[in-house]
């Protein structure tokens, strides 16, 4: 979010939608221990 300056609802989306969905990609959502959730293709 912070590198485009998108709402959280539209990286979401973006993730979801075109690198899983479109591109086949797997995507793995983690929540770090400060609370803060991290994406990565795996």
């Amino acid at each position: 979010m912070g590198a485009t300056e998108w709402q959280a609802h539209s990286v979401r989306g973006f993730l979801s939608g075109s690198l899983a969905k479109k591109m086949g990609l797997t995507i793995e959502s983690t929540k770090r221990a400060d609370g803060v959730r991290i994406y990565r293709v795996a």
